[in-house]
């Protein structure tokens, strides 16, 4: 059965590049990261090992808006990255998954979701992709398509349950 899609594919203000990690110039690596620190680290109040040693080997959804990359807003407005298969879990995995706080208003969280599952699908047409949502968000990505395969658990001090899409 082929994979449905929640619209827009290609989101009109939100434009996606997707990057292996020796192609990311230093400045996206930096917002990038600042980004991943901002909100995983600060806003969520959570300490914890965010830079993992798995970089090097995903590849790096980045999205930007140019309505705010010529003023004072994000150069990364959003960000993921996809895991390989073999390197985090067996199955490919999309993780990182986040939106600045600036630009949450325009849903670009879905979009960079459904950006990356069509990405997961053209690279490894046959592998389920896995994440490890953080349980207040579960409803979010089960109307994406994913289905809970775990029950809740502690990750990072924060409450996450395993998910699984498949196309």
């Amino acid at each position: 059965m082929p994979a449905t899609f929640p619209e827009p594919l290609r989101p009109s203000g939100l434009q996606m590049r997707i990057h292996p990690f020796h192609e990311l110039s230093a400045e996206v690596l930096y917002a990038a990261l600042k980004l991943r620190q901002d909100v995983f680290m600060l806003e969520q109040d959570c300490l914890y090992p965010e830079l993992d040693g798995l970089d090097p080997g995903c590849l790096h959804v980045v999205g930007s808006d140019p309505s705010e990359a010529q003023g004072a807003g994000p150069v990364v407005a959003a960000y993921a990255r996809i895991v390989p298969p073999g390197l985090k879990f067996e199955d490919v995995s999309i993780g990182r998954i986040v939106v600045d706080a600036a630009v949450r208003h325009r849903r670009y969280g879905r979009d960079l979701v459904a950006y990356c599952l069509e990405a997961c699908r053209e690279r490894y047409p046959d592998a389920p992709v896995r994440i490890e949502a953080q349980a207040h968000l579960r409803e979010f990505y089960a109307r994406l398509g994913f289905v809970e395969t775990s029950p809740r658990f502690l990750l990072d001090g924060i409450l996450h349950v395993n998910m699984v899409w498949t196309s």
